[in-house]
Protein backbone atom coordinates (compact mmCIF):
# COMPACT_ATOMS: atom_id res chain seq x y z
CA UNK A 1 0.00 0.00 0.00
CA UNK A 2 1.31 3.43 -0.95
CA UNK A 3 1.03 6.35 1.44
CA UNK A 4 1.68 10.03 0.89
CA UNK A 5 3.18 12.60 3.20
CA UNK A 6 -0.14 13.15 5.00
CA UNK A 7 -1.66 9.66 5.37
CA UNK A 8 -4.29 10.87 7.86
CA UNK A 9 -5.54 13.76 5.72
CA UNK A 10 -9.14 13.69 4.56
CA UNK A 11 -9.21 13.92 0.76
CA UNK A 12 -12.40 14.92 -1.01
CA UNK A 13 -12.62 14.69 -4.79
CA UNK A 14 -15.07 16.60 -6.95
CA UNK A 15 -14.96 15.16 -10.47
CA UNK A 16 -15.40 18.04 -12.89
CA UNK A 17 -13.65 16.73 -16.03
CA UNK A 18 -14.33 13.71 -18.20
CA UNK A 19 -11.78 10.98 -18.93
CA UNK A 20 -10.30 13.08 -21.76
CA UNK A 21 -9.82 16.10 -19.48
CA UNK A 22 -12.71 18.12 -20.91
CA UNK A 23 -15.39 19.84 -18.89
CA UNK A 24 -17.34 22.97 -18.17
CA UNK A 25 -16.29 26.03 -16.21
CA UNK A 26 -19.66 25.92 -14.46
CA UNK A 27 -18.85 22.46 -13.04
CA UNK A 28 -15.46 23.65 -11.73
CA UNK A 29 -17.10 26.71 -10.16
CA UNK A 30 -19.79 24.54 -8.54
CA UNK A 31 -17.14 22.26 -7.03
CA UNK A 32 -15.22 25.27 -5.69
CA UNK A 33 -18.42 26.64 -4.15
CA UNK A 34 -19.07 23.24 -2.55
CA UNK A 35 -15.54 23.27 -1.10
CA UNK A 36 -16.34 26.60 0.56
CA UNK A 37 -19.58 25.26 2.07
CA UNK A 38 -19.36 21.44 2.15
CA UNK A 39 -22.68 20.85 3.91
CA UNK A 40 -24.39 23.68 1.98
CA UNK A 41 -25.90 25.30 5.05
CA UNK A 42 -24.79 28.83 4.16
CA UNK A 43 -22.07 28.81 6.83
CA UNK A 44 -18.59 28.65 5.30
CA UNK A 45 -16.73 28.14 8.58
CA UNK A 46 -16.44 24.43 7.70
CA UNK A 47 -14.69 25.11 4.37
CA UNK A 48 -11.93 22.83 3.14
CA UNK A 49 -8.41 23.89 4.03
CA UNK A 50 -6.99 23.44 0.54
CA UNK A 51 -8.41 23.41 -2.98
CA UNK A 52 -6.08 21.90 -5.56
CA UNK A 53 -6.93 22.73 -9.17
CA UNK A 54 -5.08 20.45 -11.56
CA UNK A 55 -6.76 21.83 -14.64
CA UNK A 56 -6.54 24.83 -16.88
CA UNK A 57 -8.04 26.75 -19.74
CA UNK A 58 -7.42 29.96 -21.66
CA UNK A 59 -8.25 32.92 -19.50
CA UNK A 60 -6.94 35.77 -17.42
CA UNK A 61 -6.85 37.10 -13.87
CA UNK A 62 -10.36 38.52 -14.28
CA UNK A 63 -12.13 35.42 -15.59
CA UNK A 64 -14.60 33.41 -13.53
CA UNK A 65 -12.12 30.67 -12.52
CA UNK A 66 -9.41 33.09 -11.38
CA UNK A 67 -11.87 35.30 -9.50
CA UNK A 68 -13.38 32.23 -7.79
CA UNK A 69 -9.89 31.17 -6.71
CA UNK A 70 -9.26 34.67 -5.35
CA UNK A 71 -12.57 34.55 -3.45
CA UNK A 72 -11.69 31.18 -1.93
CA UNK A 73 -8.32 32.52 -0.74
CA UNK A 74 -10.09 35.54 0.76
CA UNK A 75 -12.36 33.07 2.62
CA UNK A 76 -9.33 31.41 4.22
CA UNK A 77 -8.69 28.55 1.81
CA UNK A 78 -5.28 27.82 0.33
CA UNK A 79 -5.79 27.48 -3.43
CA UNK A 80 -3.14 25.66 -5.45
CA UNK A 81 -3.41 25.84 -9.26
CA UNK A 82 -1.41 24.10 -11.97
CA UNK A 83 0.40 26.61 -14.20
CA UNK A 84 -0.25 24.64 -17.38
CA UNK A 85 1.90 22.71 -19.82
CA UNK A 86 2.24 25.29 -22.60
CA UNK A 87 5.88 26.28 -22.04
CA UNK A 88 8.53 27.21 -22.76
CA UNK A 89 6.66 30.14 -24.27
CA UNK A 90 6.42 33.15 -22.01
CA UNK A 91 3.00 34.33 -20.89
CA UNK A 92 1.59 30.81 -21.22
CA UNK A 93 -0.03 30.51 -17.76
CA UNK A 94 -3.44 28.85 -17.89
CA UNK A 95 -6.47 29.86 -15.85
CA UNK A 96 -7.07 29.55 -12.86
CA UNK A 97 -3.27 29.79 -12.58
CA UNK A 98 -3.69 33.46 -13.59
CA UNK A 99 -5.38 34.09 -10.24
CA UNK A 100 -3.83 36.91 -8.27
CA UNK A 101 -4.05 35.01 -4.96
CA UNK A 102 -3.77 31.30 -5.79
CA UNK A 103 -0.40 29.57 -5.52
CA UNK A 104 0.42 28.77 -9.15
CA UNK A 105 2.75 25.79 -9.54
CA UNK A 106 5.13 24.91 -12.36
CA UNK A 107 6.94 21.59 -12.63
CA UNK A 108 10.54 20.49 -12.44
CA UNK A 109 12.62 17.40 -12.84
CA UNK A 110 13.84 15.86 -9.58
CA UNK A 111 17.09 17.84 -9.97
CA UNK A 112 15.08 21.11 -9.77
CA UNK A 113 15.52 21.94 -13.47
CA UNK A 114 12.32 23.50 -14.80
CA UNK A 115 10.69 21.29 -17.41
CA UNK A 116 10.46 23.04 -20.79
CA UNK A 117 6.71 22.39 -21.07
CA UNK A 118 5.95 24.11 -17.75
CA UNK A 119 4.00 27.33 -18.38
CA UNK A 120 5.58 30.58 -17.23
CA UNK A 121 5.61 34.33 -17.61
CA UNK A 122 3.25 37.13 -16.81
CA UNK A 123 -0.25 36.19 -15.74
CA UNK A 124 -2.73 37.52 -18.25
CA UNK A 125 -4.80 40.35 -16.82
CA UNK A 126 -2.63 41.10 -13.79
CA UNK A 127 0.98 41.19 -14.92
CA UNK A 128 2.03 39.04 -11.96
CA UNK A 129 5.02 36.82 -12.68
CA UNK A 130 4.00 33.16 -12.48
CA UNK A 131 4.42 30.42 -11.46
CA UNK A 132 4.75 31.32 -7.81
CA UNK A 133 6.79 28.19 -7.17
CA UNK A 134 7.79 24.95 -8.79
CA UNK A 135 7.76 21.36 -7.55
CA UNK A 136 8.74 17.99 -8.96
CA UNK A 137 6.23 17.01 -11.62
CA UNK A 138 8.06 14.51 -13.84
CA UNK A 139 7.37 10.77 -13.63
CA UNK A 140 5.22 11.11 -10.51
CA UNK A 141 3.50 7.96 -9.26
CA UNK A 142 -0.25 8.55 -9.49
CA UNK A 143 -3.49 6.62 -9.56
CA UNK A 144 -4.64 5.20 -12.86
CA UNK A 145 -8.15 5.26 -14.27
CA UNK A 146 -9.63 1.83 -13.73
CA UNK A 147 -7.38 1.13 -10.74
CA UNK A 148 -3.73 0.77 -9.96
CA UNK A 149 -0.90 3.23 -10.44
CA UNK A 150 1.12 4.79 -13.26
CA UNK A 151 3.64 7.58 -13.65
CA UNK A 152 2.47 10.91 -15.01
CA UNK A 153 4.16 14.21 -15.82
CA UNK A 154 2.96 17.81 -15.80
CA UNK A 155 2.13 20.81 -13.68
CA UNK A 156 -0.93 18.96 -12.36
CA UNK A 157 1.39 16.43 -10.74
CA UNK A 158 3.47 19.25 -9.24
CA UNK A 159 0.36 21.01 -7.92
CA UNK A 160 -0.93 17.79 -6.37
CA UNK A 161 2.45 17.17 -4.75
CA UNK A 162 2.32 20.62 -3.18
CA UNK A 163 -1.29 20.41 -1.99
Amino acid sequence: TLKGVAPDALLVAHKVLDSAGNGYTSDVLAAMERALDPNQDGNTSDHYDIISLSLGTDGNANDDLSLAADSAVNAGVVVVAAAGNSGPNLNSIRSPGNSRLAITVGNTYLNDTIRASSSRGFASGSGDIKPDLVAPGVDINSTKMGGGYETQTGTSMAALALA
